[in-house]
């Protein structure tokens, strides 16, 4: 199991674009602890009543076109009903296949002849025909048509305990075929036994269900003594990975071994397994196992393997490597992007907005900047969308302004949604550009709509080379993003021609930044630029002013920021389900969930939450135990969840202090800016 061994033996998870960022704190020894108290928990844990009961049928319904409502009833020959289902599911699966949904569980009536009766909507189609139940088995599955005029299907599976194994389908045409099978045929495919498929349901679902399906995979799982099937092993990995559990999915795949296992199922472990680790923040050992998956795609299809790859090395700061894996693939081809509708495919625009981020960092400003020039013209349905492109086109107007392309970058910044997170830096951004200069080597000269001219791809490339049009005219009527490097174009912003100095016309944008709220730091940053083009322009007064102003929201947010922080040494820290609330709580809460908004959502925030939140039900199933090996693990489950909530709390702490590092740079800005100022008014240097 020699890839398998290194994915999980290297040791003892929308959508975020992620630049580099700081280590995180080292958890390593707790997780550690984590992983060997949960696996001896879920040992301990009793299996759900579905999983013991001999007599319990599951109910499943598959369609594969949209029928609306339908209900499913069991009725005795007499019609008297004994069951009854009822689901909505044509609204979900537009006419694409969908995989079987759970109707829920009810007992076995026994054997016996009975009358099942499907109907569709409010009686458009009702089926019903004479079933015959053995007693054995454990799962009925409805098989809809797309057409209400053609019946369905209905598979009965038997229990593999049984002495009578069989499959009986049943054609709703007045006929019944019943074929023989050896005993253990059906199972040839674990997958497909009537506890997986329902542990799987219930795995999906998350929450308190989950650790339910996780207990009935297990006890699918140990059914088979040593000899269980590896997609069996691997799905119950799987379940356990989304709980947390890391240690569990090792302890399964230790019995299983890299030949046994597809490339497709290595590969979505290798994900899974990474995505747990990198939230942990232990991105070396998630890089090993991706770089690991990586080599078992050699025709580079799995784009989401290439997505974690190039976001888990950014935050790693390894941007070189970052680079060369997003510098290939469907993110570079702008069709593969967007769709007819401008809706945006999310993995290729969060790999292209990487992309950028990469080129970035290894000093290929110009080169990002087309990227992000590419990603900020275009339109982008949903809110999703418009947040990327909202940080698209910060991300252009900020290195424009390293570029000295003031109007360029007003033009990228004002793009920028005022209501969205990029606001105040945007506007701050906006008032710098009107005191920036100009840098003619990047010019690029503004031409008529290149796709009504009829031009090829050869007329193109010879327009781009002879310097008629920028990278990005190129780029977005050749369909890709690799079209050309070194060059860029990028629209300048349509202002008024004024005779008002440089100054005046940054203030509209900085008067409306002072307007805003004073917990960003941005705001205080626009206090501070607007001094510093009152001293550019001779007003020593006015820049004075400004930085008293600054001083005085400096003292007002230091205040806040004790009252935030003193909540958090009492206990208190935002959570992912409190972190948008903002009614009824004090100014303190107030100020601590704005400011911590970013670390709620943080990969290893999400992880010690989650890993916190997971103890709890184990907790609660142990106590049904009343055992004395029980009762020891809820000992250190309870001790380990202390931790968790030290950790948690130290980590808010951390990260409410890197908030005041920002503004306490301010702070000595404004102290000194005052001095000289006054210092000048006195007649000094």
């Amino acid at each position: 199991m020699a890839w398998a061994r290194k994915l999980i033996g290297v040791g003892g998870l929308a959508f975020v674009v992620s630049a580099a960022a700081a280590p995180a704190p080292d958890h390593d020894a707790l997780y550690a602890r984590y992983d060997a108290l949960t696996a001896q928990a879920i040992a301990q844990l009793p299996l759900p009543e579905e999983a013991r009961a001999r007599n319990a049928l599951v109910w499943f319904v598959r369609s594969e076109a949209g029928l609306g409502e339908v209900s499913v009833g069991l009725h005795e020959v007499t019609d008297a009903e004994l069951l009854r289902f009822d689901t909505r599911i044509g609204s979900r699966s537009e006419g694409a296949p969908a995989p079987a949904d759970v109707l829920g569980r009810a007992p076995h009536p026994g054997p016996g002849t009975y009358r099942l009766i499907v109907r569709y909507g409010d009686g458009v189609a009702v089926h019903a025909m004479e079933v015959e139940l053995q007693g054995d088995e454990r799962l009925i599955e409805v098989q809809l048509a797309d057409d209400l005029e053609t019946l369905p299907e209905l598979v009965l599976w038997g229990d593999r305990d049984a002495s009578t194994f069989l499959e009986s389908v049943v054609r709703w045409i007045g006929f019944s075929l019943q074929v023989d099978h050896q005993r253990n045929n059906l199972y040839r495919e674990a997958l497909r036994a009537p506890d997986v498929r329902l542990g799987e349901r219930q795995c999906e679902r998350g929450g308190a269900t989950a650790l339910d399906g996780l207990l009935l995979l297990r006890a699918a799982v140990d059914s088979y003594g040593d000899a269980a099937p590896p997609a069996l092993l691997s799905l119950y990995a799987r379940c356990a990975l989304q709980r947390g559990y890391r240690g569990e999915a090792e302890r399964a795949l230790r019995a299983t071994s890299d030949a046994e296992l597809s490339d497709d199922r290595l590969i979505d472990l290798g994900l899974r397994f990474a995505t747990t680790d990198a939230g942990r923040g232990a991105l070396e050992q998630a890089i090993d196992i991706l770089r690991a998956a990586e080599a078992l795609d050699p025709l580079e299809r799995e784009i989401g393997l290439r997505d974690r790859l190039g976001v888990t090395l950014l935050r790693a700061g390894r941007s070189a490597e970052a680079l060369e894996v997003l510098q290939r693939g469907p993110h570079l081809q702008v069709g593969e992007i967007w769709g007819e509708r401008e809706a945006a495919n999310p993995t290729l625009f969060f790999m292209l907005l990487n992309y950028g981020i990469a080129l970035a960092q290894q000093g290929k400003l110009v080169e990002a900047m087309s990227v992000f020039d590419l990603v900020a013209a275009r339109t982008t349905r949903g809110p999703v969308g418009q947040i990327l492109s909202d940080q698209a086109n910060h991300m252009l107007g900020w290195a424009l302004l390293q570029q000295r392309q003031g109007r360029e970058a007003a033009a990228a910044f004002d793009r920028v949604s005022l209501d969205g997170p990029y606001a105040e830096s945007a506007l701050l951004g906006r008032g710098w550009a009107m005191l920036t200069g100009e840098n003619p080597p990047l010019k690029r000269q503004p031409i008529p709509d290149l796709s009504s001219g009829g031009l090829n791809e050869t007329a193109l490339r010879a327009l781009f080379k002879t310097g008629t049009i920028g990278c990005f005219e190129l780029q977005h009527f050749i369909d890709t993003v690799s079209a050309c490097r070194n060059a860029s174009r990028f629209e300048r912003a349509r202002l008024p021609e004024t005779p008002a100095s440089a100054q005046q016309n940054a203030m509209p944008f900085w008067d409306a930044l002072f307007a805003r709220n004073a917990r960003d730091p941005s705001v205080v940053e626009g206090y501070l630029a607007a001094a510093d083009a009152a001293f550019a322009v001779g007003d020593v007064w006015g820049g004075v002013t400004l930085l008293e102003q600054s001083l005085d929201r400096l003292d007002v947010v230091e205040m806040r920021w004790q009252a935030a922080m003193n909540l958090i040494e009492a206990g208190a820290a935002p959570t992912l389900t409190s972190a948008g609330l903002n009614q009824d709580q004090s100014v303190a809460s107030t100020d601590l969930h704005w400011w911590l908004k970013d670390w709620v959502t943080a990969p290893e925030t999400v992880a010690l939450q989650e890993a916190f939140a997971t103890t709890a039900p184990l907790i609660a199933r142990l106590r049904e135990q009343e055992s004395e090996e029980a009762n020891a693990i809820i000992g250190e489950l309870l001790s380990l969840r202390q931790s968790f909530s030290v950790a948690y709390r130290r980590s808010a702490a951390d990260a409410l202090r890197e908030v005041w590092e920002r503004y306490s740079q301010h702070r000595v800005h404004a102290q000194l800016g005052l001095a000289r100022a006054y210092d000048q008014a006195l007649g000094g240097p």
